[in-house]
C-alpha cells in the first residue's frame, strides 16, 4: 500500500516538473517565432530545423516518461528499489530534455543575433540574408562547429573584405581547417583572410593557404594554434618584400626545428626582412660588395 503511494505521489511530482519544462518551453519557443517573424526579410523561417530540434526532444522525453509510468504501473507491489530505480530514470529524463531544450533556445536565439550582425555588413538589397543563412545553417549540419560559431566566424570573413558571394566558400574551408588543427572556425577564418589579403589572392587560393600551414605543422615544431597566433606580424610585409607565403612557412618551419619557439621564429624572420627591406649602412655597403643592389 505504501508502494502504490509512493508511485502515485513520484507521478504527480514528475507531471508537474515535466508540465513546467514543456510550458516553459513552448513559451520560448513562441517567443523565437515571433522574433523570426519580425526579420523575415533578413532571415525568414531559416529557424525551422533548430525549432523542430527543440519541440522533438520534448515531446520525445514526454513519450518516454509516460512509458515509464506504464512500466511501474504493471510491476505492481515493486520492490523498494526497483521504485527508486525508476524515479531516477524518470527524474533523469526530466533533466535531460529541460537542459537539451535550454542549450537549443540558446543556440537558436545566439544564431539569430550573429545573422543580424551579420546583416549589417552588406548591401541587404542586394544580398539575400535568408538564403544566406540558410547556407550557415545546412553547413553546420555537416559540420561540427554549431550555427552560431558559423554565424560569428562569416561575420568576421565579410569584415575582412571578402565579398558575401564567396564568404561561404572561406567559411566552409576554414571549417575544415579548424578541425583538422585542432583550432575554432573563427581563429581558422582569421588568419586565413588575414594571408590571403596580405598577398591580394583570390578566394580560391585559400586551400593552398591552409595546405602550407599543415606542411608547417607537419615540419616543424609548432601547431596551427600558433602560427594563426603569429603569422600577422610577418605577412604583410614578405608579401611587401615578395617573399611568397611558403618561403615564410618554410623559414619558420626551419627554426621551430631547431628548438626555436614559432613567436621568436616569426620575430625573426620580420627583423630580417627589415634589414633587407631597409637595410642599414653598413648592411647596404656590404651587400655593394657582394654585387647585390
Amino acid at each position: 500500500m505504501a508502494e502504490v503511494k509512493l508511485i502515485a505521489t513520484l507521478k504527480e511530482n514528475i507531471k508537474k516538473k515535466f508540465s513546467a519544462i514543456e510550458k516553459s518551453g513552448s513559451a520560448a519557443l513562441d517567443k523565437l517565432d515571433k522574433n523570426a517573424g519580425k526579420s523575415t526579410s533578413k532571415i525568414g523561417g531559416a529557424f525551422g530545423k533548430l525549432r523542430a530540434t527543440a519541440a522533438d526532444k520534448i515531446k520525445s522525453a514526454g513519450k518516454s516518461i509516460k512509458n515509464t509510468f506504464k512500466s511501474i504501473k504493471k510491476s505492481g507491489a515493486a520492490a523498494a528499489e526497483k521504485i527508486k530505480a525508476d524515479w531516477l530514470k524518470i527524474a533523469g529524463a526530466v533533466a535531460v530534455v529541460g537542459i537539451a531544450l535550454k542549450k537549443t533556445i540558446d543556440i537558436v536565439g545566439g544564431f539569430e543575433e550573429r545573422m543580424a550582425e551579420v546583416s549589417t555588413l552588406v548591401d541587404t538589397s542586394t544580398v539575400n540574408m535568408k538564403a544566406l543563412t540558410s547556407e550557415v545553417l545546412a553547413l553546420s549540419l555537416r559540420a561540427p562547429q554549431s550555427a552560431e560559431e558559423l554565424g560569428s566566424a562569416l561575420y568576421q570573413i565579410i569584415s575582412a573584405g571578402v565579398d558575401a558571394g564567396a564568404a561561404m566558400t572561406v567559411l566552409e574551408k576554414s571549417s575544415r581547417a579548424a578541425v583538422a588543427g585542432l583550432t575554432d572556425v573563427k581563429t581558422a577564418a582569421d588568419v586565413g583572410t588575414t594571408i590571403i589579403n596580405a598577398y591580394g589572392m583570390e578566394v580560391n587560393k585559400l586551400g593552398g593557404v591552409f595546405d602550407a600551414i599543415f606542411m608547417g605543422v607537419k615540419l616543424g615544431k609548432t601547431t596551427f594554434g600558433e602560427l594563426s597566433g603569429s603569422l600577422g606580424r610577418v605577412v604583410t610585409m614578405a608579401a611587401t618584400a615578395n617573399i611568397s607565403f611558403d618561403e615564410v612557412i618554410a623559414s619558420i618551419t626551419q627554426m621551430t626545428k631547431v628548438g626555436i619557439s614559432t613567436e621568436e621564429a616569426v620575430t625573426s624572420l620580420r627583423q630580417g626582412i627589415i634589414s633587407l627591406v631597409s637595410p642599414t649602412d653598413q648592411a647596404r655597403a656590404m651587400m655593394k660588395s657582394l654585387g647585390i643592389e
